[in-house]
């Protein structure tokens, strides 16, 4: 960690480095950070693994918050390099997919931990928390191995209901195109056959699913951080504005901004109590 002779606040400050390819993630994170200056501040970020890799060198970063998929050099690649030149960098890897294979390969590699998006703020830190924890008292690879038990999902040979696997996968990529011919090929079913055991199951159909979920991502990030609405919309998968006040609206009662400062104000009294 950071320490320039300047005070304890200084030699605590964690450094961090973000590389993600979305410019909407990189700023979803900049802005969680910033909410948490006394403790974290971000040092700099990367488009790609490549440019992640050169800016280890220049930046020194306690933690590397690194997204999987990226052009030009991939997250996990990129990540080997680090940890071969700056073994002692914490490197959380980050994806929309719960690949057991990513998972398996990012312990072989020696890699700290392993983060599903869309991550919550509250999951963020803890795991960052954990790792730091876990580096100042020296444990083992053999506690990196059970983090990743933890934070990944699941094993080949453990059975997941299938319904409840694209469930899971809408929950997790809410900002993504679902569409129900793309979700019925995650289950290995047709488009029809998945339509009605989702509505058996769930109590609604696919798309109204897909619906809650992204308003209950935007709420979340409405309330828990100060990026733009048009730029709340997008990470929750409205791919205009518009739409997404009009959904959002029908939904709750409320315009976002409406919600915005309801419920953040309300947050905020109840933090003075």
């Amino acid at each position: 960690m950071q320490g320039n002779g300047n005070g304890k606040g200084r030699e605590d400050m964690v450094t961090i480095l973000i590389a993600d390819d979305e410019m909407i993630e990189r700023k979803y994170l900049r802005t969680l950070f910033s909410r948490y200056a006394h403790k974290y501040t971000v040092v700099g970020e990367a488009k790609n693994g490549r440019e992640a890799v050169q800016k280890i060198s220049q930046l020194h970063p306690d933690v590397v918050i690194m997204d999987i998929n990226m052009p030009l050099t991939d997250g996990l690649t990129a990540a080997h390099r680090i940890k071969q030149c700056s073994p002692n960098t914490i490197i959380l890897l980050s994806t929309a997919y719960a690949e057991f294979e990513f998972a398996r390969m990012a312990v072989e590699y020696q890699l700290d931990a392993y983060l599903l998006k869309p991550a919550g703020a509250e999951r963020i830190l803890q795991t960052i928390d954990e790792c730091l924890r876990r580096r100042r008292s020296g444990e083992s690879q053999a506690q990196t191995e059970s983090l990743y038990a933890r934070t990944a999902i699941g094993t080949p040979e453990q059975e997941t209901d299938p319904v409840e696997q694209v469930a899971e996968y809408i929950r997790r990529n809410p900002q993504l195109p679902l569409t129900l011919d793309d979700l019925a090929k995650t289950a290995h079913f047709s488009p029809t056959y998945l339509s009605r055991v989702f509505h058996q199951k769930m109590g609604m159909t696919v798309t109204a699913y897909i619906t809650q979920v992204r308003i209950e991502n935007a709420k979340y990030l409405l309330v828990n951080s100060t990026i733009e609405i048009q730029e709340v919309a997008n990470y929750s998968g409205f791919r205009t504005t518009p739409h997404f006040n009009r959904v959002f609206k029908q939904s709750t009662g409320l315009s976002p901004m409406e919600y915005r400062h309801l419920y953040t104000k309300e947050k905020d009294e109840d933090g003075k109590v």
